[in-house]
């Protein structure tokens, strides 16, 4: 067990000075009105007519339309007061109200936007208790606080999800085009508020606007869906991103509360939505919008959300898109969890290439006539004086293209101020017949791609300059530009994507942020039928599915993995979710280097990422967590507000139990020093709580700093029971001035894993590659029947695998080897090693994503745990398959008596080559026979040969393994070897599929004997040159097996 938290230092402490510029103040305006909720007078009934009195109190003489008119919002449960349309004059009498804590004005919050649960290790059948949402234990329901939802999306099906809970009191709005049936067992909730906004901007006008719950924008769609959206195979967006589209939670239920109107997102509507969605119980709230955050006691949101975590809770919200400018983060209250965002290894790519020859790579979703592609070359215009910095008369803004100029040409815009889609219409009014839009220096290499509605590419900001540069040095420029569709295990990635905003946190150096990052480039749910894929008017493509980008897509998947951790620890709080996904992220991309942040390429740091890449299956059993409650906050808060301040988050009392704001027991550590002083020395305080086994270690690791000594003490954590609390301190002492932030990681470890560690035998070229596709391949499969990668070194000649230690060995120990002797293989325990393994090879073959081919299933390769589960292993020679490839054509590899005739004879290798090996071991299952014997005389045969001549009559009882002593079923028996027979036909298009297999396994309907057709394996001599002398494979990795 690992856990991890990123800490960093900083030199001198930060101050942040917020200038508001003085406006005029219209006659009448929205403000937030916080009151004393226990300061009602016993003479009114309820706090609403209370309410309605404070306002009436302050009101114009002769103003009596308070209740019906003035006051919009009543607040009961996480916010106490009301939204009320006041003067200034209003306001300033109302602020000398004894019961009136606070008057926040109205404020406009924006949306966050700009293939996931493959990547993230969630979309296997290993994970079909977690993912299937089977949550029928404590049924979890994540509020969206967004634009709405399409509710006939497929993704909210509520097929297969049981009644609704019976803690649930929310209700199902109607309005124009939104009804009661539209809610479901998926979509348990909808409601809409807009009196905020309408008092902003007028009435909605109901003929052109869905004034109910259903979305117009597409963003809450997109949201919802992602966070639970029901697994939907098929999907994709006019072709692109292919596969099946899956909420983070699928089984999780959703509640919808639309706050926003045409972008707009007012606060009095949020806090409403906020306040509704407490009170009709939902565990999750998920808010892809923010605003910047001046002071945790002027900010509303802040206040509400405080309200829901005292309530349990969990809020995620965006970090904003507003990177990669420092400090430029919203939602910074500690009691939230910031997401910041980064890619997938899934990608869009296209190219320009230009009339020299030179191609270059950038990324696009065009999909218009024929193939997309402007294959010949067109002209090229740039119409901007400079190509190396961002010149405004090339942002191609509206009116700015001269027709004549841009007419029948490829235009080069540069990325700014307007939406990326909206400049490409932009060209094509003016006559423009491509596009090609280049970064800037503050988007770096960052490439988002769109749905254009002409050819266009993004491209990265060095690239953009070379394309620029071309096109004013040269006189007769020109360009051809071509689209690939969609590519996928795409390295590096994650990549902390360029638009994610930063830190530090510009409120409180001492809490890191953001908290985490989790992907949010180019991601794959859920839209509305009411706008096109580009989100333009001119766009009349309808689509099922939307591929988006930016933080509002990276926190719908914190706020789903959220709901996963609550479905399996139903009991604890928001912070304990928080400190499982904070304390087990990851800091590394699939090449094993850090993570890089796309705006420079370089190595991103804890200010962009937090405390790394959220990991979903680790954060389900951290070990050990960092906990908070409500009052914990409070303390946090009293070290910094005032005592009349403190009373907008409730009515507690102020221990002063803090010694510093940095003592907040936090995820992260996070110490600022005096700008002068080189030897100060920063102490906090720390107490985890052991959530993993009773009996546990821990020790301390902590990196190494170049101008601080880290001290932790104790060192080590000795946990004797479940939940026990147990607290420490680290002591960092500055020993030399820092010029910047300086960044590390302490890390928790412990020794209750075994692990096997493979080692490679010796250095080769064979060896490395077999080495690399090992790791490649284990780094992104996740199974329950697959063997897990724990970690792998490489040091100089030096390479090693690390994986899961299997107690039991192999199959083959116990069929044949040195095992078998033992007869631990009863019937029961064959049956489940050949189901375990026959789920595992069926994961490769069509959930993973790209599809993999074994090529070398054996019995030596299906190792078993201490349990007998079966556990496939050894991916040294297996091939991923492109998407609409059938079969490769490679050289031949794996085992002597599992390769199938068409690839011995041909080289043709398809997932019929793993279902024939499984065949074979199917047989050695049933009957512990090796796949090829030697008979007298020097023949061999292999088992297919031995085994027909029986099947064909009916001997099924002599297939047995003798040592079962008649123990076993003989439906079953009969069912196996058939299920085997048809597996090792000699016709690839005779054999099942992998998903076949399991269901025939599992009890499905099986053919009779007459549909067998008897094979006849491979002549004696097939014997490839890439076999070792035992028959093996020649690999190059010898496993050998050790605790620790």
């Amino acid at each position: 067990m690992v856990v991890r938290w990123a800490f960093f230092l900083l030199p001198t402490y930060l101050a942040i000075t917020n200038v508001l510029s003085s406006t005029k103040i219209p006659t009448s305006k929205t403000y937030i009105v916080q009151i004393n909720r226990s300061a009602k007078p016993e003479t009114f009934g309820t706090h609403v007519e209370w309410y309605a009195s404070v306002i009436q109190s302050v009101a114009l003489e002769g103003d009596d339309n308070i209740d019906t008119e003035r006051i919009m919002y009543n607040y009961e449960t996480v916010f106490h007061g009301v939204a009320a349309r006041l003067s200034l004059d209003e306001v300033q009498r109302l602020q000398q109200h004894p019961a009136v804590k606070a008057v926040h004005p109205e404020s406009v919050y924006e949306l966050h936007t700009t293939r996931s649960p493959f990547f993230l290790g969630l979309e296997s059948a290993d994970n079909t208790d977690v993912l299937s949402g089977n949550l029928t234990g404590h049924d979890v329901v994540v509020g969206v606080i967004d634009t709405g939802i399409w509710p006939e999306s497929k993704s909210f099906s509520d097929r297969g999800l049981p009644p609704v809970p019976g803690h649930w009191k929310g209700t199902c709005q109607t309005g124009r085009g939104f009804d009661k049936a539209h809610c479901n067992r998926k979509i348990v909730g909808a409601r809409m508020f807009y009196y905020g906004y309408e008092a902003d901007v007028g009435k909605i006008n109901e003929r052109k606007v869905y004034k109910s719950p259903r979305d117009q924008d597409g963003h809450g769609t997109h949201v919802a869906a992602t966070v639970a959206g029901a697994p939907v195979r098929g999907a994709s967006l006019l072709g692109q991103a292919q596969g099946t589209a899956r909420g983070m939670a699928p089984g999780a239920r959703i509640a919808v509360y639309k706050v926003c109107w045409a972008g707009k997102c007012s606060t009095s509507d949020i806090i409403e939505g906020i306040d509704k969605a407490v009170k009709d119980g939902v565990d999750v709230l998920s808010l892809s919008l923010g605003a910047p955050t001046f002071a945790y006691q002027t900010d509303s949101l802040s206040i509400a959300t405080f309200g829901a975590m005292e309530r349990g809770v969990f809020v995620s919200c965006s970090a904003g898109n507003s990177g990669p400018n420092a400090d430029s983060l919203a939602n910074v209250s500690p009691w939230m969890t910031t997401v910041g965002a980064s890619t997938v290894d899934r990608v869009f790519p296209s190219a320009v290439t230009l009339g020299t020859g030179r191609k270059i790579t950038g990324a696009s979703l065009y999909k218009g006539w024929k193939d997309g592609s402007l294959r010949k070359q067109y002209p090229l215009v740039y119409i901007g004086s400079n190509s190396s910095i961002s010149d405004p008369s090339a942002l191609c803004l509206q009116g700015s293209l001269n027709p004549k100029i841009v007419s029948g040409k490829i235009v080069i815009c540069n990325r700014g101020l307007t939406n990326r889609v909206e400049i490409g219409q932009v060209v094509k009014d003016a006559g423009g017949i491509g596009m090609i839009l280049a970064n800037t220096y503050e988007h770096g290499e960052d490439l988002i791609a769109d749905s254009h509605l002409l050819p266009a590419i993004a491209v990265g900001n060095k690239e953009g300059a070379a394309i620029k540069k071309y096109a004013m040095t040269n006189s007769h420029p020109t360009a051809a530009l071509s689209f690939q569709g969609t590519r996928v295990g795409i390295r590096p990635s994650p990549v902390v994507a360029a638009f994610s905003s930063r830190g530090p946190n510009y409120l409180n150096l001492e809490v890191l942020k953001p908290d985490i990052v989790a992907p949010g480039v180019n991601i794959l749910a859920a839209w509305t039928h009411s706008l096109g894929p580009s989100s333009l008017v001119t766009d009349k493509r309808i689509v099922d599915f939307n591929i988006l980008s930016g933080t509002s897509m990276s926190c719908p998947h914190v706020s789903g993995i959220a709901a996963l951790i609550k479905s399996r620890h139903p009991n604890w709080s928001p912070a304990a979710i928080k400190s499982a996904m904070m304390t087990t992220a990851y800091i590394h991309d699939n090449k094993y280097n850090p993570l890089a942040d796309a705006s420079t390429g370089a190595a991103s740091t804890p200010y962009a990422h937090g405390a790394g890449h959220i990991n979903p299956l680790k954060a389900l059993n951290p070990g050990l967590i960092y906990d908070l409650g409500p009052q914990d906050y409070f303390e946090f808060l009293c070290a910094q507000i005032s005592s009349t301040d403190m009373e907008l988050f409730g009515n507690r009392t102020c221990h002063h139990t803090l010694a510093s704001l940095g003592d907040l027991n936090y995820p992260a550590l996070s110490v600022s020093f005096p700008e002068k002083g080189n030897n100060s020395a920063v102490t906090l305080h720390r107490t985890v709580t052991n959530v993993g086994k009773a009996v546990s270690n821990y020790h301390a690791v902590v990196s190494s700093f170049k101008s601080v000594v880290v001290e932790v003490e104790p060192a080590t954590l000795h946990f004797t029971k479940k939940h026990q609390k147990l607290s420490y301190k680290v002591t960092i002492s500055g020993k030399k001035r820092q010029t910047g932030p300086e960044f590390g990681h302490l890390i928790w470890k412990n020794k209750v894993h075994k692990i096997s560690v493979q080692r490679l035998k010796a250095m080769s070229s064979l060896a490395e590659m077999k080495f690399a596709v090992q790791v490649e391949i284990l780094g992104r499969v996740r199974h329950r029947n697959l063997i897990f990668l724990r970690g792998f070194c490489i040091g100089g000649d030096e390479r090693i695998i690390v994986s899961d230690y299997m107690p039991n060995q192999s199959l083959i120990a116990h069929l044949y080897g040195q095992l078998a002797s033992d007869c631990l293989l009863d019937w029961p325990r064959r049956i489940s090693i050949a189901i375990g393994a026959a789920e595992g090879i069926s994961y490769l073959h069509h959930e993973a994503n790209p599809q993999i081919i074994h090529r070398n299933i054996s019995a030596s390769n299906v190792l078993l745990d201490s349990e007998f589960q079966a556990k496939v292993a050894d991916f040294g020679v297996a091939k991923f398959v492109p998407e609409g490839v059938t079969h490769l054509t490679t050289r031949v590899k794996g085992t002597l008596g599992y390769i199938a005739p068409e690839y011995a004879m041909w080289g043709k290798v398809s997932k019929s080559c793993d279902v024939y090996s499984f065949g074979i071991l199917l047989l050695e299952i049933i009957s512990a026979r090796k796949p090829i014997e030697k008979l007298p005389g020097g023949v061999k045969r292999d088992i297919v040969q031995w085994a027909s001549p029986l099947v064909q009559k009916g001997a099924y009882e002599l297939l047995v393994d003798p040592r079962l002593k008649g123990k076993y079923d003989c439906t079953q028996l009969k069912s196996l070897v058939i299920i085997a027979m048809r597996c090792t036909d000699s016709d690839p298009e005779n054999r099942p599929s992998m998903i076949d297999v399991v269901a025939l396994l599992k009890g499905g309907n099986v053919v009779t004997r007459e549909d067998i057709t008897v094979v006849r394996n491979m002549a004696d001599g097939n014997e490839d040159e890439e076999f070792g002398e035992d028959g093996s494979d020649d690999t190059d990795l010898a496993p050998k097996l050790k605790k620790e």
